[in-house]
């Protein structure tokens, strides 16, 4: 970190002088610091705003949902920690550098931890009620008072057309990059992506019907849930940049991408990668409890079908990026986001081949 920027921390936020801030966690998009003011630890964030154009959205929805949040909880309604926007020097929530960007501050969560991969049923168990409790927390505020942050973020038919370009692109080698090499070793992906359009029709059917508009965190990881020390129970959801109108099933899929694969997401050993029956049970288990009965009909239909458009759309755009040169992801390596798109499409034809019992599960479970 600059000393020019670590200086207007100090201004801003009042960060100690004799602490300098270090990284922290593992996300691809915002930049994250620990540092230390005269009130204890703090999260210190500067926004990625080529990923969020739209920041002033960003922050309202933020603001709303933890308010929210912070509501239910001390009505004894929501049994988290909910993590804070803190001010800053002048009263607000972020503040703008012109060379250093957006930032802001975020209440520091103590004696927790964040798993890259599960490794028990009742860690699976806890990640999915954290997050059941949050939208279940979230169901009686309006969705129209928030609004969409990322156009489109779990529209497939928009990520499809997407990765077309990016073909288009690599073939007429329209890249700073060997796209006919990327397009070559991106065949198989390709292919497998060509064999499974009918998830499209799959999804649209159920919006269709009248799957109900929620609010959604739409970023459900298992890393988005601070863990205690102590006993790995639930704590805090965090990372509630992407909080904004959508349907329950992008939450519940999205848990059950990354839950149930024994394997990082980069694996170099797509063999091992499989959707392990067990986590999932403890994922429907865990959510269906939380949500104490609030979902729909439609939403319990539309619990599988999420976990198939998830795992998709998030391999889809690991091989988009892949055959777009890295832009968005990165990657340690030539073939990182390639090795992160077959990890994808692995795990979806796991589950397509368990999908009978992984629907019986839910069924027993309704």
């Amino acid at each position: 970190m600059e000393k020019l920027l670590f200086q207007f921390l100090v201004d801003e936020f009042g960060v100690d002088k004799n602490t300098f801030p270090e990284p922290l966690g593992e996300g691809h998009i915002n930049q994250t610091w620990l540092a230390y003011n005269k009130d204890g630890p703090l999260v210190l964030q500067k926004l990625n705003t080529e990923v969020f154009p739209s920041s002033d959205i960003l922050m309202n929805n933020f603001s709303k949902v933890a308010t929210h949040l912070l509501n239910k909880q001390q009505q004894g309604h929501y049994p988290f920690t909910v993590m804070k926007l803190l001010k800053n020097a002048h009263g607000n929530e972020v503040c703008h550098h012109p060379e250093f960007g957006l930032w802001r501050g975020l209440s520091f969560i103590e004696d927790t931890v964040t798993l890259q991969t599960v490794t028990s049923a009742k860690q699976a168990h806890q990640v999915a009620f954290s997050f059941g409790a949050f939208g279940r927390s979230l169901m009686d505020l309006p969705v129209a008072e928030l609004g969409e942050v990322l156009v489109d973020f779990h529209n497939l038919e928009t990520r499809l057309k997407q990765l077309d370009k990016a073909v288009s692109h690599a073939k007429d080698n329209a890249v700073s990059y060997d796209g006919q090499a990327r397009l070559k070793a991106a065949q198989a992906p390709l292919d497998f992506v060509n064999q499974h359009l009918s998830i499209v029709d799959e999804i649209n059917a159920l919006i269709a019907a009248g799957l109900p508009l929620r609010v959604t965190h739409n970023d459900t990881k298992v890393n988005n849930v601070l863990l205690k020390k102590a006993d790995y129970s639930a704590s805090c959801v965090i990372d509630l940049d992407t909080v904004m109108p959508g349907y329950l099933m992008y939450d519940f899929g999205d848990m059950v991408r990354s839950v149930t694969s024994p394997e990082r997401e980069d694996t170099p050993d797509t063999d091992k990668v499989t959707l392990r029956e067990d986590m999932f049970a403890a994922v429907v288990e865990g959510y269906l409890e939380s949500m104490q009965g609030a979902l729909t009909e439609i939403e319990v239909d539309s619990l599988l079908p999420g976990a198939k458009l998830l795992i998709f759309i998030v391999g889809i755009r690991f091989l988009t990026d892949y055959l777009n040169g890295d832009s968005y992801f990165g990657a340690d390596f030539d073939d990182h986001n390639l090795l992160r798109a077959n990890n994808q499409f692995a795990l979806l034809a796991s589950l397509l081949q368990q999908e009978q019992r992984l629907q019986h599960i839910i069924e027993q479970a309704r």
